[in-house]
């Protein structure tokens, strides 16, 4: 039995491994910075302090960033290098165009991870289809109208639900270690064939509305997002624009031994948020 470490254990993808993980029993601790329960630990990123505490006993660690944060590393690498003690695993989760992004804020976490000399698995997730209940919900709420810099292209959208999942199993296998694994849902489809779906299932009409950067930028600016996270999503989104979010990968199915669901089935189980 292991002992595994959840950081980012209060999110839509930390719950989700916390409720896999104790379903087939392993011993999870959650890290939080205001731990309540037996379960729970403290871990504040701004006191390394807290980290050995944290880790003692631990023999396995699911790894993210603290949420909407413009440079991860100033946060992860402390922790990572008292994390990686050569048999202790990480199992890292950073974004799906990091691969393809030098500059993406979360490379230099991949970075150290690869050569931490710990046994690891990175776990790449595609653009989440919770964003469409979440960051971009208000115009859709207000306006029926889903406004991005995507213009016709095509993302393989994955479900929070199943990033939790493949990353509580990939925490109790070492058959991935050393490996970077693309994390998407079952099909790439446009924000207009994501509209419809949403349509269909939410009741009301949901257009998709092609925006420029500048806008966006703007709007993400007055949204109270720092300017680098801002400038972080429009990169994302140029990137998509080329084609970068549209591959479709096995790689949940391999981990996990199920399909990921898709966006009908997500629209279907969220549509409350839209109507």
């Amino acid at each position: 039995m292991n002992t595994i470490l959840v950081t980012g254990s209060s999110g839509k993808v930390g719950r989700v491994v916390v409720e896999e993980l104790k379903q087939v029993g392993e011993q999870v601790r959650t890290a939080t910075r205001n731990p309540v329960g037996p379960d729970a630990v403290e871990l504040d990123w701004n006191n390394p302090a807290t980290f050995q505490p944290a880790l003692a006993g631990v023999n396995r660690v699911f790894l993210m960033s603290p949420s909407s944060e413009p440079a991860p590393k100033d946060f992860l690498l402390p922790f990572l290098a008292q994390a990686a003690d050569g048999r202790r695993k990480i199992v890292l989760m950073s974004e799906g165009t990091t691969d393809v992004d030098e500059t993406a804020p979360m490379r230099p976490v991949e970075t150290a991870v690869q050569s931490c000399g710990s046994p690891y698995v990175i776990l790449r997730p595609n653009w989440f289809m919770d964003n469409f209940h979440t960051y971009w919900l208000e115009p859709i709420r207000q306006a029926g109208i889903l406004p991005l810099p995507a213009e016709d292209s095509r993302s393989a959208f994955i479900d929070a639900r199943d990033v939790g999942a493949a990353a509580a199993a990939v925490l109790r296998t070492d058959r991935f270690d050393g490996q970077a694994l693309n994390l998407t849902g079952p099909a790439a489809i446009s924000c207009t064939e994501a509209a419809v779906l949403l349509s269909q299932a939410c009741g009301r009409s949901i257009q998709y509305v092609p925006v420029d950067d500048e806008s966006f930028m703007t709007s993400l600016l007055q949204a109270g997002l720092p300017q680098p996270v801002a400038d972080h999503i429009a990169t994302l989104f140029r990137i998509t624009r080329q084609g970068g979010a549209s591959q479709v990968t096995g790689n949940f199915q391999d981990l996990t031994g199920h399909s990921p669901r898709d966006l009908r089935q997500y629209a279907q189980d969220y549509a409350e948020s839209w109507r």
